[in-house]
């Protein structure tokens, strides 16, 4: 717990257990001001649109998969032939035809061979209908191809990471870094979430703070971090979720070089701006301000439990 010198503390604590008559709340946006809202696309956001897939009626026989997860097993039956595990072995294709659902309408059946032996997967839908989709994609499968193309596109490249959640290489969350250039070292498939990880370097700089023990100055810090090509995972790990093609630091000449040290840390300060509060944690959950005789106080409360109070807009006091 940081605070302000004792007398202010002592007014902070005041206002905001006494002073709640009227308080302020973060007004929530309607769907209507959304929709009439002018939104600035990111260069991002379509960095990878020339990364596809290739539509089912160009697969060819031999064309490999990598499954990510052995919950693939059950989509192709592959228990019925004594498979127990296909999680990081690699699928080829071997053709289609056409079956019949418990229904008796039409189904494309696809056929694939495994170290193990040939499994199917059946789809819910005819033959024709597959070969006219522009997309297609079989759940725990990583198409090798578009994986190649993704690795020709980022592999040697340096982008600015801006989330901190990253990955140790079992997997494992890990304390991250935000703001800082990081280098794309390999793709390789990924999870049954997730299909992509990016192995990643960051070259912790020399003038780095000193005894941070995760990230030593002059040291190369190596992690992981999991990617989907698009939202149609339902979760938002795409590129443009967690890289900038460019510099943020540069958008903000301002701030001090140690506040955004912080930043870049996920942490924050007494005398620390809203603006540099919200860089380095994100917005808050809740907003309550409370006017005072001569000074406006502000509090942040957040869904894990830290809350900031500014004066004036500015950090005086902080919980982690």
């Amino acid at each position: 717990m940081k605070t302000t010198p004792g007398i202010i503390a002592a007014v902070l604590a005041t206002v905001l257990t006494s002073c709640f008559t009227g308080v302020e709340y973060t007004p929530k946006v309607t769907e209507k001001e959304v929709r009439h809202a002018k939104v600035t696309e990111r260069p991002e956001t379509h960095y990878l649109d020339d990364v596809t897939a290739e539509p089912f009626a160009q697969w060819q026989k031999g064309k490999r998969f990598t499954a990510t997860d052995d919950r693939v097993i059950r989509l192709m039956g592959a228990s019925g032939i004594g498979i127990s595990s296909l999680s990081g072995k690699t699928l080829e294709y071997l053709g289609a035809q056409e079956a019949m659902s418990i229904t008796s309408q039409p189904v494309a059946e696809l056929t694939f061979s495994t170290p193990e032996g040939e499994v199917a997967y059946r789809t819910d839908i005819s033959l024709d209908s597959l070969r006219r989709r522009s997309t297609f994609e079989i759940p725990f499968l990583t198409d090798e191809a578009r994986l190649q193309k993704l690795a020709a596109k980022l592999v040697g490249n340096t982008y600015f990471i801006t989330t901190p959640l990253w990955c140790n290489s079992e997997g494992v969350r890990v304390r991250g870094l935000k703001y800082v250039p990081v280098r794309v070292k390999a793709v390789t498939a990924g999870s049954g979430v997730y299909p992509v990880w990016l192995l990643l370097s960051y070259e912790v700089p020399q003038n780095a703070p000193a005894g941070d023990r995760d990230f030593k100055p002059g040291t190369t810090v190596e992690f992981k971090l999991p990617m989907s090509y698009d939202m149609t995972t339902g979760v938002a790990r795409t590129f443009a979720d967690q890289f900038s093609l460019s510099d943020p630091r540069l958008n903000y000449p301002r701030i001090t070089d140690s506040n955004w040290q912080r930043i870049e840390r996920s942490r924050v300060g007494s005398g620390m701006t809203r603006d540099e509060c919200r860089l380095a944690l994100g917005g808050p959950a809740r907003v309550e301000r409370v006017p005072g005789a001569t000074t406006i106080y502000e509090r942040w409360t957040y869904e894990n439990g830290a809350s900031l109070i500014f004066a004036d807009g500015i950090l005086s006091s902080y919980r982690n």
